[in-house]
């Protein structure tokens, strides 16, 4: 099959407005996605060779989450494949149910291939694809991410997002967010390529164009008068790009071409 284009996602929540009705169960499981509400999107755009096209978050500090839900939703039609890492069981239901409070449509939803998890259509969920839909034990980003190299968490985990919400700490955050979709880019190209569905070259490809984009992120976010009202997201995507291979030696996740 050939691919159009790609939208590698990741987002950060905090429980919201109806986190009550969980809490009265009195115990400490993490609550299921109809209890969060979003407070950070990031995304990488990738063509149909896997290279980078733009990376980009959003933090409810620039936004409301209502408009980010509506920039996040007109990234996505029915040639987008949505590329995710446990997205089928938390991050595509949490936008879903906060659409659905705020009325915004969610037209790829018309396609039966998005909610289809045994195509590589639609929404792709990695976690639920390397974990042969179920049948192997759960998988976390962290440790798929290690065994290619990459560093997967570093100092700031999952459990402490609603924290630097209450904090202010949007620079943090967005970096954060930003970490995880470098790594879950890098964790779907190599897969794409163990599929068949990416040659060696494009996977170094795309490896590359992660290089070439931070460099030009940096030098832009060099002149703030480049960036407006988003320059702590720029900020967060240039640092979370350059965590990841500060943190990793990225030249190894190359592939040898025949």
């Amino acid at each position: 099959m050939s691919i159009k284009k790609c939208l590698v996602l990741d987002l950060e929540t905090k429980p919201n407005e109806i986190i009550r009705l969980w809490e009265k169960r009195g115990d400490n499981d993490f609550p299921p996605p109809i209890f969060h509400e979003v407070v950070c999107a990031g995304w990488a755009e990738l063509d149909d060779g896997f290279k980078l096209q733009g990376m980009g978050v959003l933090g409810l500090n620039e936004i409301t989450e209502k408009e980010a839900l509506r920039e996040l939703v007109s990234k996505i039609d029915q040639d987008t494949l949505v590329v995710t890492f446990a997205g089928r069981r938390f991050d595509m239901p949490v936008i879903t149910y906060r659409c659905l409070k705020y009325g915004v449509p969610t037209v790829w939803d018309k396609s039966g291939d998005f909610r289809n998890r045994y195509r590589f259509a639609g929404h792709f969920d990695l976690q639920d694809h390397l974990m042969h839909n179920g049948a192997s034990d759960r998988l976390k980003l962290d440790h798929a991410s290690a065994l290619l190299g990459l560093p997967g968490k570093m100092d700031t985990l999952g459990v402490e997002v609603h924290a630097l919400v209450a904090r202010n700490r949007w620079l943090a955050l967005g970096t954060y967010c930003t970490t995880d979709v470098v790594q879950t880019m890098v964790l779907f190209v190599r897969y794409a390529h163990l599929m068949g569905l990416a040659t060696a070259a494009e996977v170094n490809q795309s490896l590359k164009s992660l290089q070439v984009y931070l460099s030009l992120l940096a030098s832009n976010n060099s002149d703030s008068s480049y960036l407006g009202d988003r320059r702590i997201s720029s900020l967060s995507v240039e640092r979370g790009i350059r965590k990841v291979f500060d943190n990793c030696d990225w030249s190894s996740l190359f592939l040898e071409e025949s």
